[in-house]
């Protein structure tokens, strides 16, 4: 079943993206206004992780082996759910009003704190490490009970640590460019005309 672990990370972020929008679609059909450009986690992702914390729950719940790999995931899982709330993700808060070209009391506060993740990132994706060789106890778990209701969340931890690593963290260093651009162009003095 490697072939079940190994699909192209094209379709599993696809796959990830569909899924939140629909789950958030079916699930909460009015989505909280947030001011487009606040430096906080996106609602979708935490919906995202809120719907990957049910799905560890109910393999928790689990008495064969399955129910132990999923602890030992759990064990690394949640505080890396929790610190990237926290902390990694607060600047994506910002992206619509960024996009929108609006600006935002935020700018100095996120450059500061986006400078503080650049610095962590190489542990998160130490901890990517640890949560891909428990999420593979817990696949081997699950295909050797044949237990085939649990590969849907080793396939929704996989493609949250890939769409982590190759879209979110690099968005998140983006947006900090961004802005230290952006507030460097702001202090800069007016060129002065050559005559």
């Amino acid at each position: 079943m490697k072939t079940h672990v190994l699909r192209p990370v094209f379709f599993g972020t696809l796959a990830a993206m569909s899924l939140v929008s629909a789950r958030v679609t079916a699930q909460e059909p009015s989505v909280p206004t947030l001011s487009r450009s606040a430096l906080e986690t996106p609602h979708a992702l935490r919906m995202e992780d809120r719907h990957l914390r049910d799905d560890l729950e109910r393999a928790l719940k689990d008495q064969g082996s399955v129910g132990s790999a999923a602890r030992e995931l759990e064990r690394i899982l949640l505080p890396h759910l929790e610190e990237r709330e926290r902390l990694v993700f607060r600047p994506l808060g910002l992206l619509r009003g960024l996009a929108g070209d609006e600006s935002s009391p935020d700018t100095i506060p996120a450059i500061a704190l986006i400078a503080q993740i650049e610095r962590e990132l190489p542990q998160l994706v130490q901890e990517h490490r640890a949560l891909y060789e428990a999420n593979k106890r817990l696949l081997d778990a699950a295909n050797r009970e044949h237990k085939l209701q649990y590969l849907d969340l080793t396939d929704r931890v996989w493609v949250h640590m890939r769409l982590e690593e190759e879209v979110l963290f690099p968005t998140v260093v983006l947006v900090g460019r961004y802005l230290k651009m952006q507030e460097d162009a702001h202090h800069r003095p007016p060129a002065r005309s050559k005559r």
